[in-house]
């Protein structure tokens, strides 16, 4: 009999065995454990969880090359464990145990173990057998972290009723990801779209018609209690025309302030808002000490339209319903944003700081954020504006050589502040203005941030491992 390979990882978890498993088992898990550098697409999704369920995706195989991954659930006993395989894909065999194993109350052992074979045999374990254990070994770095820790945040609110929440913006980066983070923690999920699908969504969420410049009626909001408004035109793409700017405001101001009054007047009371916002409305403030109570800048684009964004909540507030501006930082993910667009320049050893590098640079890792709007969704204390930002504070300087040294890279090429504004125009301001923003509305209401260092986000972020999972051995077996 030919011979596979046997891959093991496991992690502890603040939850019971059936909890860890039942959080599999939801559809958004799915999505919340593909790394955000791998480019995975779920094509079909046959049947539910269980013995028999199908899930056909389109993967990246290496380099250009990607192909279908067709697995097929064949074991499953609830609390326990379960077992799928695949059918077609890129090993000429598959098979992945997830077992769940109490420990004492509320806590358990997430278990993955690995049987696979290489295909054309013994040449192609020679060839592919290092990459492959080293790409399963960042993968479930990354899984694992991600299960502790979406685990931790469900056990925190698990006595809390579940929510049902309406999404603007569920197709973006940061989008996409909390409807994933909600579904899994089995709350109902509502995305406000501009066009329905033709199928009914794959992730167990329901769709409503949105245009954003019309109000919607008030039985839309029949049964939601919390509307999380993400959507708008992007800043950071192409350079600031006249007409950009002018879409950076119409996609704002207009449709938050129909949603807030429609919602609003529907709720009473009895509803929450959360809209985001941007550290942009404190604009370049050198190393002052930036918190909620700071106020906006003056004379600066995006500053206004931050500030204005914010005043379109207000019909909300009027109706009694609880508002939340959530003020981003640069948030960070592989899959998107700032960093993914810093990543082929770091990678050849061409980053460098902007500027002086002397400028602060307010980030916040993309889970901490996800986890954050869920906090917020769930504390009825907290409302007005908060900022979103990981509590460590950081350079230009301090953040390139932190990326650097994550990529293994030099970054001895600074980009001059003409050179900026040659390439980016009025935008540049934004990559070059200082914000020291704290997050004191966020740790005085009792958030706990992941990933509160820059080590350890980006550990997280490029699947690092880390000396708290069992660092199981990667074993050939006949």
């Amino acid at each position: 009999m030919s011979r596979f390979t046997h891959f093991g990882r496991e992690c502890p978890v603040v939850v019971s065995a059936q909890q860890a498993y039942d959080w599999h088992s939801r559809s958004g898990a799915f999505t919340r454990l593909i790394p955000p550098w791998e480019q995975v697409h779920v094509q079909k999704i046959i049947g539910s969880f269980g013995v028999g369920q199908q899930i056909e995706m389109r993967t990246k195989i290496f380099g250009p090359l990607s192909g279908k991954w067709l697995a097929e659930i064949t074991q499953a006993i609830r609390g326990d464990h379960f077992t799928d395989v695949q059918h077609h894909g890129p090993f000429s065999y598959w098979q992945h145990r997830h077992e769940f194993r109490p420990l004492e109350e509320h806590r358990s052992i997430v278990s993955d173990q690995i049987d696979y074979r290489l295909p054309i045999g013994k040449l192609g374990q020679w060839l592919g057998g290092r990459f492959v254990r080293k790409k399963l070994e960042r993968m479930f770095a990354y899984r694992h972290r991600v299960t502790q820790n979406d685990l931790f945040w469900y056990a925190r609110f698990q006595n809390q009723p579940r929510l049902r929440v309406a999404v603007t913006g569920s197709s973006g980066l940061i989008g996409s990801q909390l409807v994933a983070l909600l579904t899994s923690q089995g709350h109902e999920v509502f995305r406000l779209v501009r066009k329905k699908s033709r199928l009914a969504p794959m992730d167990g969420t329901q769709e409503i018609l949105w245009h954003p410049l019309a109000p919607l009626p008030a039985e839309t909001w029949s049964g939601i209690d919390t509307l999380i408004h993400l959507a708008g035109e992007s800043v950071a793409e192409g350079r600031w025309s006249s007409r950009k700017k002018q879409r950076i405001r119409d996609s704002r101001l207009g449709p938050t302030r129909l949603l807030a009054e429609s919602f609003g007047a529907a709720k009473k009371d009895q509803g929450t808002l959360i809209c985001a916002s941007a550290v942009g409305y404190y604009g370049d403030r050198r190393d002052e000490i930036l918190t909620e109570n700071s106020p906006p800048a003056e004379n600066d684009f995006l500053a206004q339209v931050v500030r204005d964004w914010e005043s379109a909540t207000y019909p909300a507030q009027q109706h009694g319903t609880r508002v939340v501006n959530t003020r981003f930082g640069v948030v960070l993910s592989p899959a998107g944003g700032a960093l993914k667009k810093q990543l082929l320049p770091f990678r050849l050893g061409l980053g460098g700081r902007l500027g002086t590098g002397a400028a602060y640079f307010p980030w916040v890792c993309l889970d901490d954020l996800l986890y954050s709007l869920l906090f917020v969704a769930h504390t009825p204390s907290v409302s007005g504006p908060i900022n979103v930002v990981a509590p460590q504070e950081l350079t230009n300087r301090q953040w390139t050589s932190a990326f650097g040294q994550a990529l293994h890279r030099p970054t001895i090429f600074p980009i001059p502040p003409l050179a900026l504004k040659l390439l980016f125009g009025e935008m540049a301001t934004v990559l070059l203005a200082s914000q020291r923003v704290q997050p004191q509305k966020l740790l005085q209401a009792g958030f706990e941030f992941r990933y509160p260092t820059i080590e350890q986000a980006l550990n997280h972020l490029f699947g690092k491992p880390s000396a708290e999972f069992t660092n199981m051995s990667v074993i050939p077996i006949r």
